[in-house]
């Protein structure tokens, strides 16, 4: 996911595009996936000024069977070493 929406972010300077990121919390079962920099939000959903340019949408859309498919195999190996 983090190279999916590293390689569609619209880049201008390529500061938005360097502060993508992603973090997995085993614990909890969660993924993240995000930019920090103040403007990603108005680049992923638009202003009243600019039409939204999704990257990180994309990027969960577009590999969310692979993603689904690796929970479940991580369910099922952790299920079968109970």
């Amino acid at each position: 996911m983090l190279d999916l929406a590293r390689s569609v972010v619209p880049v201008r300077t390529g500061f938005l595009q360097s502060t993508i990121y992603y973090s997995v919390t085993v614990e909890d079962m969660t993924v993240e996936l995000g930019a920090t920099a103040e403007y990603a939000s108005y680049v992923e959903y638009g202003t009243q000024y600019m039409s939204p340019r999704p990257y990180l949408r994309p990027a969960v859309d577009g590999l969310a069977d692979q993603f689904s498919d690796a929970i479940m195999t991580a369910v099922q190996n952790a299920w079968n070493n109970v």
